[in-house]
């Protein structure tokens, strides 16, 4: 039988929720709040559902934002989303995991590589969020991004690498 989470912070499931309705009721029922417990049983089962809504951005709209603190509990950015994201910024791809964005540069020489390495770092840093930077072979910079405290994607990484896409 459906029910609810009580005093346990959970909302009423509503009457039209029952076992003899579809699941697609009840799902319905709980994309209405963003934290939920329901009792199935007498067992209650507690989850949430991030429902911050993600836009595409223009990568000179993303230079206008700052990176915010991410400490979990968010779902990463669907992969739809991150393929659109990745056509507006140039020359950025994703990884083989599915879980990061790389790109990669090659300078002329050492000390114009390492330059623009730590101009990179500059730029993650004011923004406290910290990419994985890579000098390899004297002149070629590799950076991949993510987020780390979710395993995957955020609007944040997309933010840093539109920043990284301004150092000149």
């Amino acid at each position: 039988m459906w029910g609810h989470g009580g005093a346990m912070g959970g909302r009423a499931i509503p009457a039209s929720c029952s076992p003899n309705k579809s699941i697609e009721s009840l799902l319905e029922s709980l994309n209405q709040s963003r934290d939920r417990c329901i009792t199935i049983d007498s067992l209650n089962i507690f989850f949430s559902i991030e429902s911050k809504n993600v836009e595409v951005q223009s990568s000179s709209q993303l230079t206008q934002k700052k990176c915010v603190p991410c400490e979990g509990g968010v779902e990463p950015c669907t992969l739809p989303f991150v393929a659109e994201q990745l056509a507006l910024l140039d020359g950025w791809e994703l990884t083989e995991d599915k879980l990061k964005i790389t790109k990669k540069w090659t300078m002329k020489n050492f000390v114009e590589a390492l330059a623009f390495f730590n101009q990179a770092g500059e730029v993650a840093e004011a923004d406290a969020h910290h990419p994985d930077l890579h000098l390899e072979s004297y002149r070629n910079v590799r950076i991949e991004i993510w987020t780390h405290a979710i395993g995957g994607l955020s609007e944040n990484d997309f933010i840093l690498a539109a920043k990284i896409d301004g150092i000149n």
